[in-house]
């Protein structure tokens, strides 16, 4: 068993950099990042009592090995991760575990990633990204658990630098950050067992053209309320 920590600083809020690296999974395909083929999302979560959003999230990437090695190795033609979100928007908090569905004959990976406010610096954000894994193909294995440590830090990096070239150019702009990430307003846009959402979107001059943009939770009473201020409003 083999474990990896990389730990870095973001010069971004918690806010900013949550947004960026939501954002990508909701805008595949992406010549950024062409290994990914799609996600997809299931098992929407809303704690009522900490407004804390979980879900599920699964990606299909391209193979890391020739098509004719996966076939043999797994049956498979493409790799597909799984990965569990909770995004605690009170604490400033995400956390994302991940785990590999395919290749689980030759490999057994784990991920954790964790985005938290700087306790000291409201302006940036520390991440802490963990993989764990155990190859159980011995040939060959030394070979291959090199191939992961540097397709991890390969992959950290390009992901960093992606979100730090998007959200420059979104500051740039002066576009003005949502309230919420895209998986936080798609969990909220859905009905669960214990409460019937409606997430509606409104604008209305206000004084020096301020635009209110509001989401509304209701059960049997009113349980959430969430208000904030915008000059303009972004994303789906």
């Amino acid at each position: 068993m083999t474990t990896e920590t990389f730990s870095f600083e973001v010069d971004h809020s918690w806010e900013h950099t949550l947004f960026a690296y939501d954002r990508k999974s909701w805008t595949v395909p992406n010549r950024q990042f062409p290994e990914i083929l799609k996600c997809t999302f299931n098992d929407w979560r809303l704690d009522e009592n900490t407004n804390t959003v979980s879900f599920t999230r699964v990606a299909h990437l391209k193979p890391p090995l020739p098509t004719w090695l996966m076939r043999v190795l797994s049956g498979v033609k493409e790799t597909e991760l799984q990965f569990e979100t909770t995004i605690d928007r009170q604490n400033r908090t995400a956390v994302v575990i991940g785990k590999n569905n395919t290749l689980t004959n030759i490999l057994e990976m784990t991920e954790h990633l964790e985005m938290k406010e700087h306790p000291e610096n409201a302006s940036r954000t520390m991440v802490t990204f963990t993989a764990t894994w155990k190859i159980k193909l011995k040939l060959f294995s030394s070979k291959f658990e090199n191939y992961l440590m540097s397709n991890y830090s390969k992959a950290l990096e390009r992901g960093r630098e992606i979100d730090h070239q998007f959200l420059m150019k979104f500051k740039e702009e002066e576009r003005e950050l949502p309230p919420l990430s895209y998986s936080e307003r798609n969990c909220a846009s859905l009905p669960t067992s214990k409460c019937l959402c409606f997430h509606f979107y409104f604008y209305f001059r206000f004084f020096s053209s301020k635009r209110y943009y509001c989401v509304f939770y209701f059960n049997e009473q009113l349980l959430f309320f969430f208000l904030s201020f915008a000059k303009r409003f972004y994303g789906v």
